[in-house]
């Protein structure tokens, strides 16, 4: 209850610095047919997105979490309206987020509502399709969402999807027949052939075939493909969710290697922290895992084929992850999970 309080008035503090503004909170987009660890990293860029903005009080997912632990509050599985508001009224703000993430065939699409707290009504709506990559939805579309989520309406981008019903077939202008005296000077031609000169049977002027005219077509742009991004590029670059999907699958093809599992990370930040503290090694990796319904990452030092290996990487653990909470472990590939 202390730490409860503690919480609270950390966030009317900053209410009160400068103009009021709005305090806001966003719950994890429910996930469907995609991974939660997918989805909560997506919510994560969407809640820094809307910092961003700065026309709210963002509340941070840590703040969020230890009020709702306070109360015994259950995240997982609170997608209803009801309990988006229930979670708003418990940690104390005015407006909250909810919504969905989801995917139809190559299209990933957002569902974003904004809810008044005190009165349960829904305030602004979107849908965001991305067709492609998820990774593009997260560099990209969760900024797009954000601002279609302010405005309250549907922006239609080069990236997104237009549904089939938003088509409208377009109207063609009905032209008025020519006075009949206009083709008086005119000569008769089949439609392979082009006309040059009004006149021209009278001018002795020849017609062009346009079959014989040297046209050069210009080839339309290839798209630039992707570099080839390393596991280890797409941590640097903040891509945790493939740069953890790519390592799940190569370290599971070693299920009895050893290697130093430093921590459990639950937010970005953590595993920033981590990759500094050992001075961004080459062999730093991450592992997805889910905590108690919440996506998070096994953050991992070292791939050793023996456990004296193992061992003596255990005892080169810097001092600072012994302090951080969580006691660096020497486990295999196959037990990590456990």
């Amino acid at each position: 209850m202390k730490k409860l309080i503690i919480i609270i008035v950390s966030i009317l503090f900053s209410m009160s610095n400068g103009i009021a503004q709005t305090t806001i909170a966003i719950i994890d987009f429910d996930a469907r047919d995609i991974s939660a660890s997918e989805v909560a990293t997506l919510t994560d860029r969407f809640r820094d997105e809307l910092t961003k903005t700065k026309q709210y009080i963002v509340i941070e997912r840590g703040k969020m979490e230890e009020v709702l632990r306070e109360q015994g509050f259950q995240q997982s599985g609170c997608s209803s309206d009801e309990c988006v508001v229930e979670v708003g009224q418990l940690i104390g703000v005015q407006q909250m987020v909810g919504g969905s993430i989801g995917k139809v065939g190559n299209v990933f699409t957002l569902s974003a509502r904004i809810i008044d707290v005190e009165s349960g009504t829904i305030l602004n709506v979107t849908n965001y399709d991305h067709l492609g990559d998820i990774s593009g939805l997260l560099t990209v579309g969760m900024r797009n969402a954000v601002q279609q989520l302010l405005e309250g309406k549907s922006t239609r981008l080069e990236s997104e999807v237009v549904k089939s019903n938003e088509y409208t077939t377009p109207s063609v202008s009905k032209q008025t027949e020519p006075e009949p005296e206009l083709y008086n000077d005119w000569i008769e031609m089949d439609t392979t052939t082009l006309l040059l000169e009004p006149k021209a049977e009278a001018t002795g002027e020849e017609f062009v075939n346009i079959t014989d005219l040297d046209i050069a077509e210009t080839p339309l742009p290839e798209p630039e493909p992707e570099p080839d991004y390393t596991p280890q590029d797409l941590l640097e670059l903040g891509r945790f969710v493939e740069a953890a999907g790519i390592w799940e699958i190569q370290k599971g093809t070693t299920p009895k290697n050893y290697t130093i599992k430093l921590l459990v990370a639950c937010q970005e930040g953590s595993i920033n922290d981590a990759y500094r503290a050992l001075n961004k090694p080459p062999d730093f990796f991450i592992l997805p895992r889910i905590v108690q319904g919440q996506a998070c990452y096994a953050v991992c030092w070292g791939d050793f084929a023996s456990k004296r290996d193992a061992k003596r990487r255990l005892k080169e653990v810097p001092k600072w992850f012994k302090r951080s909470g969580d006691k660096p472990v020497m486990t295999t590939f196959a037990k990590i999970y456990k």
